[in-house]
C-alpha cells in the first residue's frame, strides 16, 4: 500500500457538497475530515488473496464468538451488556435478527504476503456515505481526468450491497430512521440509508434521536403514534440497552425489529476480542487479548512487551491507550480489554507522520468496500481522514 500524492479536483468542495457531503472541513478553522490531495494506491491481488477472505474469515468467526458469548450470563456481563438487557439481547440472537452492514478494521500493509491483522469490529459504523458515494464520485472523476494510472480500479460495491440488503430485508412494513439531528455526519450517513431503502420500495419516516416513544401497549411509536415496525438508528446499540433500562420489554417483542440487531451489542464490545482470542488462538489475524483485570494472564501474554488498552464500549478511538513494554495495569480503573499491538502502517506527508487504519466493509457474509482514515496519533480517533483508495 502506497500513499501518493494527486491532483485536487477542480471545484471539488462544491462537487462534494453538491452531493450532500456538508461534512468534509477544510473551510476557515474546520479540521480537514476529507483528505482531497493524496490517496492511497492498493494492490489488486493483494486486496483479492489477503483482505477480501480475511474479512470474509473475520465474519464466521465473529459469530463464532457472539454464540459463545450467548451462552453465559457472566460473559455477556463481560462485554458490557447489562444484565437488564441479556434477555433481549439473547431473544436478537436466538430469532437471527438481520444486521444491514458492518465494517472491520485491520492493520495491514496491503502487502500480498502479509495477513491483515483483525484490530476490532464495528456493528453500526459511521462514514458510510464517505466510504460508497464520496470516494467512489473522486475516483470517477480522477480516472475521466487522466490523474489515475490506465487499469485502475476501486474495491468498492458498498453501495450495491446496500441495496442488496434493504431488498432482502423489505416486508412491506414502513422504517422508522433515527440519528443526532445536531450531528451533520450522522444526518447524512441516515438520510444516505433512507434514500436506499425509497429506492428499495421501503416506505419511510424521519425521526431525531430521542423523539421515539413507547404506547400502554408497550410498543414503540413515532411522532404521529404510529407504531414503528422497524427502527434504524446509527447510535451504538449498547448506549440503547442502556437507555432503556426502563422500558426493556418493548425491545423483546418480536414485531419491534431493530437494525441494526441488538445482539450487535455483542459482537461491537471490545470485551469479545479475549473470546476470539481463546476460541482462534493459532489464527495469524487474531491478536492475542484478554481482560485487563486478568492481571496473572496479561503478564503471561505480554510480559514485558507493550499493549493497547481498550474499554468495553469505546468508539472512534476513545478509550485506547497504548502501553509501553513492563506497563501495569492500575486496579479499579473502567473494565477494559488487553490487545496486543499491531502497529498501523505509517506514512510521510508534508504535515507530518500518519498512521492509516483499513477498514474492510462486511455485508451478507463478504467483504464490500474499503475505507481508510489517517491519523498523526497511533490511535485512531474521531478526527482522523478518510482518504480515497484506489486499486492498481
Amino acid at each position: 500500500m502506497q500513499r501518493v500524492k494527486v491532483p485536487h479536483r477542480q471545484g471539488w468542495m462544491e462537487a462534494n457538497a453538491a452531493i450532500g457531503f456538508s461534512w468534509q472541513g477544510g473551510q476557515g478553522d474546520e479540521p480537514e475530515w476529507w483528505c482531497e490531495g493524496a490517496a492511497y494506491c492498493l494492490d489488486r491481488q493483494a486486496v483479492e488473496r489477503q483482505l477480501v477472505p480475511a474479512t470474509a474469515t473475520a465474519g464466521i468467526m465473529m459469530l463464532d464468538a457472539v454464540g459463545e458469548v450467548m451462552r453465559s450470563r457472566a460473559a455477556l456481563l463481560r462485554c458490557g451488556v447489562p444484565e437488564h438487557a441479556h434477555e433481549a439481547v439473547r431473544r436478537s440472537w436466538e430469532r437471527a435478527d438481520p444486521e444491514l452492514i458492518g465494517r472491520f478494521d485491520f492493520s495491514w500493509s496491503g502487502r500480498i504476503d502479509e495477513v491483515p491483522r483483525l484490530i476490532e469490529y464495528n456493528g453500526s459504523p459511521g462514514a458510510i456515505f464517505e466510504a460508497a458515494v464520496v470516494q467512489w464520485l473522486w475516483f470517477e472523476e480522477m480516472r475521466r481526468a487522466g490523474h489515475l494510472p490506465p487499469g485502475t480500479d476501486q474495491f468498492n460495491r458498498l453501495h450495491a450491497s446496500l441495496m442488496d440488503r434493504f431488498r432482502l430485508l423489505s416486508d412491506g412494513t414502513p422504517w422508522h430512521f433515527t440519528a443526532f439531528k445536531d450531528v451533520a455526519e450522522d444526518v447524512g450517513d441516515e438520510t444516505y440509508l433512507m434514500d436506499l431503502a425509497i429506492q428499495s420500495g421501503i416506505e419511510v419516516h424521519w425521526l431525531p434521536e430521542g423523539e421515539v416513544r413507547i404506547d400502554e401497549a408497550g410498543q414503540f411509536i413515532g411522532l404521529d403514534d404510529e407504531v414503528i415496525d422497524t427502527w434504524h438508528r446509527l447510535a451504538s446499540t449498547n448506549w440503547l440497552l442502556d437507555e432503556m433500562r426502563e422500558d426493556m420489554a418493548a425491545l423483546q417483542l418480536p414485531s419491534a425489529r431493530m437494525v441494526e440487531p441488538l445482539w450487535k451489542a455483542v459482537a461491537s464490545s471490545k470485551g469479545l476480542l479475549p473470546v476470539l482470542w481463546r476460541l482462534f488462538p493459532d489464527h495469524p489475524m487474531v491478536l492475542p487479548a484478554t481482560y485487563a483485570d486478568e492481571e496473572g494472564e496479561v503478564g503471561r501474554l505480554f510480559g514485558t512487551a507493550g499493549f493497547a488498552l481498550k474499554t468495553m464500549l469505546g468508539r472512534e478511538g476513545d478509550g485506547v491507550v497504548l502501553l509501553p513494554p513492563g506497563s501495569a495495569v492500575s486496579p479499579g480503573q473502567e473494565p477494559s480489554v488487553a490487545q496486543a499491538l499491531a502497529p498501523l502502517p505509517r506514512f510521510r506527508t508534508s504535515e507530518g507522520e500518519v498512521h492509516a487504519l483499513v477498514g474492510s466493509w462486511f455485508s451478507a457474509g463478504e467483504a464490500c468496500g474499503i475505507s481508510i482514515r489517517e491519523d498523526r496519533s497511533a490511535v485512531t480517533g474521531g478526527g482522523a481522514r478518510f482518504v480515497p483508495h484506489f486499486l492498481a
